[in-house]
This record gives C-alpha cells, structure tokens and sequence, in this order.
C-alpha cells in the first residue's frame, strides 16, 4: 500500500509529533482508472495518525484545496493545544 509507506516514510524523516494531511485528489477518475485511495483506507489511516483525509477533485469541487488547508490547520492546532493562543 503506497500510503502507508508514504505516512511511514513521513514519520521517519520529521519525526511522529506532526499532523498528517492525506488528500487523494482527481476522484473524478477513480472510476475510470482505478488508481484512488478508498475512503475507508485514507480514514482510517487519517485517524491513526490523527490527521486529516479529504476526497478532492478541481472539476467536482472549487474551494477544495482551501477548505483542505482550513481543515488541517484547525486539526493541527486541535493536536497542539499551547498553539492555539499563539497568533
């Protein structure tokens, strides 16, 4: 699976203490070309990092990439209390 050795490949160079954003992007395609990250499978590993996962595609979705971003943020600060009154 590609994306466990990525995340795994994450935490070995920056360490366990960070907050993982997994977007599987052009799900517009998956249908057609089989290549998409299953919701359940980017959930789940979302959650065992205590991360995000969000399903993306620019023809289904404007303002997804921004939504992503404000998710990640929140969830990061969510993970790191003592940042969440630093501005």
């Amino acid at each position: 699976m590609e994306l466990k050795f990525w995340t795994e490949y994450v935490d070995e160079l920056l360490g366990k203490n960070i907050t993982i954003g997994i977007a599987a992007n052009k799900i517009d395609l998956f249908e057609i070309e089989g290549k998409s990250v299953s919701k359940e499978e980017g959930e789940k590993l979302a959650e065992e990092k205590e991360g995000i996962f969000k399903q993306t595609s620019a023809r289904m979705d404007s303002g997804g990439f921004e939504k992503f971003v404000n998710e990640l943020i929140n969830k990061f600060l969510s993970n790191n209390p003592v940042l969440k009154n630093v501005q």
